[in-house]
């Protein structure tokens, strides 16, 4: 799927994909080489593995957008 390209592109640490669904839910899924991604989709309310892990939200879209962009951020320090 979508979300295993992305952490196939070279330099690409975290992949993460955001899927608009048609009930205003966002599902949003992570893919990793070497971040703990699971932990950062639990702190969502999410939950999956080490290197694929995912969660919904409610949220809108661009907000939750900064905020993940954010946490994966403070993984990657």
């Amino acid at each position: 799927n979508l979300a295993n390209k992305l952490r196939q592109v070279n330099g690409v640490r975290v992949g993460i994909l955001f899927t608009q669904m048609s009930n205003n839910l966002i599902r949003v899924s992570f893919r990793s080489k070497d971040v703990n991604v699971a932990a950062i989709a639990e702190s969502f309310g999410g939950g999956g593995h080490i290197q694929a892990a995912g969660l919904k939200s409610t949220l809108r879209l661009d907000d939750l957008k900064a905020m993940i962009i954010h946490a994966v951020a403070k993984s990657l320090d």
